[in-house]
């Protein structure tokens, strides 16, 4: 029942599935089979990060180490979070984890991911790590800025399995770190700034 959820919460996100369509692709006819070992949606969501993450944790971990002794900036620290979701493969060869977090990020179902944090110490290190490495002006965005750049990652993931989307090209995992980590860092903006497509911002003047 997991593998099945995962694969539906993967292609429609959680509230785009219902429990009898779960229990159906799980091989039972009874639809309160959910309920019955999982409680719900939700909990099911959560029983998939259970079941996926601890190897991932473990890989990152594994990461961390050999990285001992060197400066970590920014780029380095996404590759160490995010390789082991590149590296994972389900019995088909798919990025099954990866397509999951996708699928329950567009329906807002990262809130399931985060409760779950305290049991992934490393994952958790990682990502405190990440915050100290931000410019000192966008820390205070950290957090509704990690979530952007790890929606775009996902999705990117997911759409190496089917090698592009559309016509568009799909960035390699360097070149996926390093656009995630310019998204991380990019300039603060407000009312008073113009940012232009070349990376330059500057005090627009006040209009009368």
């Amino acid at each position: 029942m997991i593998r099945a959820a995962e694969i539906l919460f993967a292609d429609h996100g959680i509230d785009g599935v219902g429990v009898r369509q779960i229990a159906r692709a799980a091989g039972s006819a009874n639809s309160n089979v959910v309920a019955y070992h999982f409680g719900g949606k939700e909990e099911l969501a959560a029983a998939v990060i259970l079941h996926r993450l601890p190897p991932i944790e473990a890989r990152r971990a594994e990461l961390l180490k050999a990285s001992e002794g060197w400066p970590l900036s920014i780029v380095g620290l996404l590759d160490i979070l995010y390789r082991p979701l590149v590296e994972q493969t389900d019995e088909q060869g798919m990025r099954s984890y990866a397509r999951f977090l996708a699928g329950i990020g567009r329906s807002g179902g990262m809130a399931v991911r985060s409760a779950l944090s305290v049991y992934f110490p490393v994952t958790q290190q990682l990502i405190d790590a990440l915050r100290s490495a931000m410019p000192d002006a966008t820390r205070p965005s950290f957090d509704a800025r990690l979530q952007v750049a790890a929606a775009m990652i996902h999705m990117t993931i997911a759409m190496m399995d089917d090698g592009s989307e559309g016509r568009v090209r799909v960035p390699d995992f360097n070149d996926l770190m390093s656009m995630a980590a310019a998204a991380l860092a990019a300039p603060m903006t407000d009312d008073n700034k113009r940012c232009t497509a070349s990376g330059g911002c500057a005090t627009e003047e006040a209009t009368p």
